[in-house]
């Protein structure tokens, strides 16, 4: 496991993996050569925006935002229809109030992987896909039902051949999920050492954080 952020630059720049797990103090503002950054997947979408068009943001409340890049070409790259966009009742009374936001792409973690895995598999220009919070979409463990012991399953089945997919890393795409604990991601994840890099963010000295 290498540490701190001039680590998680070079491994970007380098290409050294196309799924990195980003650990520790992931949520604090930082500096970076004189630049300020209101957290780590803000520094990240910053330093990849000339080399990744396009950037895709997800966690589970908030569902997938399109960071860079347009929308609508996304979407379509992901086999997403107007017809095919989420039609639950209370996602719609949310939206109408302007709770949730209007947006093409799904919520439910289970559409957004095989969206993903749709645009992956096409002819797209490199796009950046930072999951936050990714321990609550495939944490360690057998906890939850059923259904959500299945779901989990197919999460990491998913993040595993995403990982060892050469092509995707040809295609210049890039997987990064961010956890404050690596100990909580699922295991079969973090045991993908050959293919899977991971980068932990330490906290500041307390003259930093001032």
């Amino acid at each position: 496991m290498q540490s701190g952020i001039p680590n998680l630059v070079e491994t970007i720049k380098n290409k050294n993996s196309h799924v990195l797990v980003v650990s520790g103090n992931i949520y604090d503002t930082l500096e970076f050569c004189g630049h300020q950054f209101s957290d780590i997947a803000d520094f990240i979408l910053k330093i990849t925006l000339i080399k990744f068009p396009n950037a895709l943001r997800y966690d589970i409340f908030s569902g997938m935002i399109a960071v860079h890049g347009d929308e609508a070409v996304l979407a379509s790259a992901m086999g997403i229809s107007k017809s095919s966009q989420n039609q639950d009742p209370l996602v719609q009374a949310l939206r109408n109030t302007g709770v949730v936001r209007e947006s093409q792409f799904p919520v439910n973690p289970l559409e957004v992987f095989f969206c993903l895995d749709h645009l992956f598999a096409g002819e797209f220009e490199p796009t950046t896909v930072i999951i936050e919070y990714a321990d609550s979409v495939v944490p360690r463990g057998n906890t939850g039902n059923h259904v959500n012991l299945k779901e989990n399953k197919i999460f990491s089945v998913a993040l595993t051949k995403w990982a060892r997919n050469s092509v995707i890393r040809q295609k210049g795409h890039l997987i990064i999920l961010l956890c404050q604990k690596p100990e909580t991601l699922n295991a079969d994840i973090m045991d993908r050492i050959h293919e899977t890099a991971h980068i932990r963010i330490p906290k500041p000295n307390y003259d930093a954080r001032k």
